[in-house]
């Protein structure tokens, strides 16, 4: 009965320890929320535009709620900023299907450099 009350103890406690190290790794609000939104987005779109040369009705859908979501709270970081720069360029393609190429290919370089910010601007 103590072996087995002890198993118990250990088993929970690794359990416990394990959940502790899973919040620490998930972004449940504030800047790390924002990047693993934004990250998230971004990565999806290349892969649309690289694959289609175009970002789909969804995910443009999703660009819209996230600039709108975080305008308050990351309005001033360079990386919303690049982010809303994007999304003029992705709206120039949607308005003018004839100069999208050229507006996908500057979405691309926003959508890169919007990344490349994450990686430091939000640790």
């Amino acid at each position: 009965m103590l072996i087995r009350a002890a198993v118990l103890g250990l088993l929970l406690m690794l359990v416990t320890a394990s959940c502790d190290e899973v919040t620490k790794n998930v972004a449940t609000s504030g800047p790390k929320r924002y990047k693993a939104e934004v990250s998230s987005l971004l990565l999806e779109m290349k892969a649309e535009i690289e694959s289609s040369g175009a970002a789909s009705d969804r995910t443009y859908k999703k660009l819209e709620g996230i600039v709108e979501k975080w305008k308050t709270e990351m309005g001033a970081k360079q990386s919303y900023i690049n982010l809303t720069d994007m999304k003029k360029h992705i709206d120039a393609a949607r308005a003018e299907p004839g100069k999208a190429f050229q507006s996908y290919r500057e979405a691309g370089l926003m959508l890169t450099r919007t990344l490349d910010t994450l990686k430091t601007e939000v640790q």
